[in-house]
């Protein structure tokens, strides 16, 4: 009888020790919904909302998840992405923000399932490492004022040395 090895093939890993993955939510929408992160009211479609700092370039962006909880105004086109690239890990017709989720949508499933991906998808869903410090995960919600509207959004990442 073989016995199995940690860590597995494929299992992140720095050094002598396993590198944890770990899942940050933030919640983002109205001020009604009492979400961690409240929604720019925006005209132009210019307004960009940091959800999540990323303080530090020794961290992997491994996916990207979103959970609608409550449906954004008709109108609303929500994208997830950076900072410096708005829509890099969800255009707004992944998002779909306007209906509400029966389970969490991960970046990396739609992979293949839909033609409307942003280019940057191979890499993003290969890992992403922030370019600064200052970068982040950001979601715009389109040229529109939103009256109602909340998501969960999932950032699945390592940290390294």
């Amino acid at each position: 009888m073989t016995l199995k090895a940690i860590p597995v093939l494929g299992e992140p890993y720095l050094g002598d020790e396993p590198a944890p993955v770990r899942v940050l939510k933030v919640t983002w929408g109205v001020s009604s919904g009492s979400p961690d992160v409240t929604y720019t009211s925006d005209t132009d479609g210019a307004a960009i909302d940091s959800l999540v700092t990323l303080n530090s370039t020794n961290i992997d962006i491994l996916d990207i998840g979103w959970f609608v909880e409550e449906a954004f105004t008709a109108s609303a086109a929500a994208t997830l992405g950076t900072s410096s690239d708005p829509d890099s890990f969800g255009v707004a017709g992944d998002v779909g923000s306007t209906t509400v989720d029966t389970f969490i949508q991960w970046m990396s499933g739609l992979a293949g399932l839909t033609t409307d991906l942003p280019a940057a998808l191979p890499a993003s869903v290969q890992g992403y490492r922030p370019a600064a410090a200052e970068d982040s995960v950001a979601g715009t919600g389109g040229a529109v004022t939103l009256a109602a509207g909340k998501m969960a959004v999932y950032v699945k990442y390592i940290k390294h040395a």
